[in-house]
C-alpha cells in the first residue's frame, strides 16, 4: 500500500507526472497477477461511488464490504485510477490500500550530487593502480593455459602491455582583454584548481533594457523584495568589471509560479523590446525552470538567466555575492553572443609543423538518470568549429538501454559523432 500524505490535491498531477507515471502497480485482492499504470487520484473511498445494476449508486467502502466482505481501514484516502497500457480506454477506480507498487522496478529518479560524486570517484584510478589491476587479471585468468582460447586459435600476449607512440601537446593559452585598457591582452591561468577571472572578455555587448522577475509560489515579502533589488544592483556593477554594460536600471516584476502567467509576462517584455530577463526562482520545482527555458529558447526567443533565491540568501555577503556572480558571468556573456576568450594560435603558426598543434575543444555529457525504455538518457556531444573556442557545433540525442534495469552512462556510437564534429571543424 502507498500513501499520499501531506500533498495537496492540486499537486497530485505533478506527483503523477514526475514520480508515479512510470511505475507499475498491482492489486492485492485478486489472484490474477496483472500490472497497471496510474492515471489519477479520485475522491476519498467513503465518497467515491460505483454504479451498481446500471442505476444504483454505492460507495467504494460499501461495495467492498458487501461484495468482497472486506472492510476498508483507510476510508479517508483517495481512490486511485489505474489502467492497462494495452487498453487505455478502460480504467478502474480502486481503494489505495489495495494497490501495491510492484517489486523489483528500477529507480528512475536522477542521482543525487552525493551519488554522482561516489560514482565519479569509482572511475578515478591512478595509471599505476590501473596497470596493477590489469596485471592482476591477466595473472588470475592464466590465458596461456586456457583450453577454450586454444580451441579457437586465440592467443593473449600477457608479457608486456602495448606501447603506442604519442606526444604531449603544449597547453593552449587562454587570452582575455586586460582590465587595464593600455596593457592589451593577458593570459588567465588556473589557480588552485579554479579559473580566477580578473580581466575582461574579448567581445561583449551593451544591454539597453533588461528585467528582473521574481517567480514564487506565494506573495513576496519585504525581505525577498529587498534581496531581489540588491541583487539587481550588484549584478550590473559586478558585470561591468568584465565589460558587460547595463545602460539602464532593470524593470522589476513579481509573478506567481503559473505557466500561463510566466508566458504572458515574457511575451509582454518581448513586445516591449527587453533584451534580457533574469528570473529569480523561489521555492518552485524544476518544471517551472524547464518551462522558462522552453519559452525563452524555443517558443519566444528571449535571453533568460535563472537564479535560485536560496542561492542569493546563502551568498548575501558582498564578497560571496561577487564570487557567485563571477560564476554566472561567462555563461551570461555567451548567451548574449559575446566572445569570452580566445585561444592563442601563435605557437601553431610559428611551429615547423604548422598544423600539428591546432586545438579543437570537445565537451561530452549525459543526463545522470537510471534510464529505462520509458525515460531515455539525453546525450550532448559538442565540438568547437574553430581554434578560437568561440563557435560550437552540437549533436543532441536520446538513448535507451538494452535492458530496462541497467543504469546507462555510456554514449552509443560516440565515434560517429566525434567524426562528424571533426569534419565540421575541418571544413570551417
Amino acid at each position: 500500500m502507498f500513501y499520499v500524505v501531506g500533498i495537496p490535491s492540486k499537486d497530485h498531477p505533478l506527483l503523477i507526472r514526475k514520480i508515479l507515471k512510470s511505475l507499475w502497480f498491482v492489486i492485492s485482492y485478486t489472484e490474477k497477477a496483472r500490472r497497471y499504470r496510474l492515471k489519477s487520484f479520485g475522491r476519498p473511498a467513503n465518497e467515491h461511488k460505483y454504479t451498481k445494476n446500471e442505476s444504483e449508486q454505492i460507495t467504494v467502502v460499501d461495495f467492498f464490504r458487501d461484495t468482497w466482505n472486506y472492510r476498508l481501514c483507510y476510508t479517508h484516502l483517495p481512490v486511485v485510477e489505474l489502467y492497462d497500457p494495452d487498453d487505455k480506454n478502460q480504467s478502474y477506480f480502486l481503494p489505495m490500500e489495495l494497490v501495491n507498487v510492484d517489486e523489483g522496478q528500477p529507480n528512475l529518479q536522477p542521482l543525487t550530487s552525493e551519488q554522482n560524486a561516489k560514482a565519479t570517484n569509482k572511475t578515478v584510478v591512478h595509471p599505476d593502480e590501473c596497470y596493477r589491476m590489469i596485471r592482476r587479471v591477466t595473472d588470475e585468468r592464466r590465458f596461456k593455459q586456457d583450453p577454450y582460447l586454444e580451441k579457437f586459435g586465440l592467443t593473449v600476449d600477457v608479457d608486456e602491455m602495448l606501447m603506442l607512440p604519442a606526444r604531449i601537446l603544449p597547453p593552449p593559452k587562454i587570452i582575455y582583454k586586460s582590465s587595464h585598457g593600455a596593457q592589451g591582452d593577458v593570459i588567465e591561468r588556473v589557480q588552485i584548481g579554479k579559473w580566477w577571472l580578473n580581466n575582461r572578455f574579448d567581445k561583449t555587448c551593451e544591454i539597453r533594457t533588461w528585467a528582473v522577475v521574481l517567480v514564487s509560489e506565494r506573495e513576496p515579502d519585504n525581505r525577498q523584495i529587498r534581496l531581489t533589488r540588491d541583487f539587481a544592483q550588484r549584478i550590473s556593477q559586478a558585470m561591468s568589471k568584465y565589460d558587460i554594460r547595463f545602460n539602464s536600471s532593470p524593470i522589476e516584476k513579481f509573478d506567481a509560479a503559473v505557466p500561463q502567467t510566466i508566458l504572458a509576462r515574457m511575451n509582454e517584455l518581448k513586445m516591449q523590446e527587453y533584451e534580457v530577463i533574469i528570473y529569480i526562482l523561489d521555492q518552485v520545482d524544476d518544471e517551472i525552470y524547464h518551462l522558462i527555458k522552453y519559452f525563452g529558447n524555443i517558443k519566444i526567443g528571449m535571453v533568460t538567466q535563472c537564479i535560485r533565491f536560496d542561492q542569493l540568501v546563502s551568498n548575501s555577503d558582498p564578497r560571496e555575492m561577487d564570487m557567485y556572480i563571477q560564476n554566472l558571468v561567462e555563461k551570461f556573456n555567451a548567451r548574449l553572443r559575446g566572445v569570452n576568450q580566445l585561444v592563442s594560435l601563435m605557437p601553431a603558426l610559428i611551429s615547423p609543423l604548422a598544423r600539428s598543434n591546432i586545438f579543437m575543444f570537445f565537451g561530452i555529457d549525459c543526463t545522470h538518470i537510471t534510464c529505462s525504455h520509458v525515460r531515455p538518457s539525453i546525450v550532448a556531444v559538442v565540438g568547437s568549429k574553430d581554434s578560437t573556442n568561440t563557435q560550437y557545433a552540437a549533436r543532441i540525442l536520446q538513448q535507451f538501454p538494452q535492458k530496462e534495469k541497467i543504469a546507462f552512462a555510456i554514449i552509443n556510437d560516440l565515434h560517429k559523432y566525434v567524426v562528424e564534429l571533426i569534419r565540421v571543424f575541418s571544413n570551417h
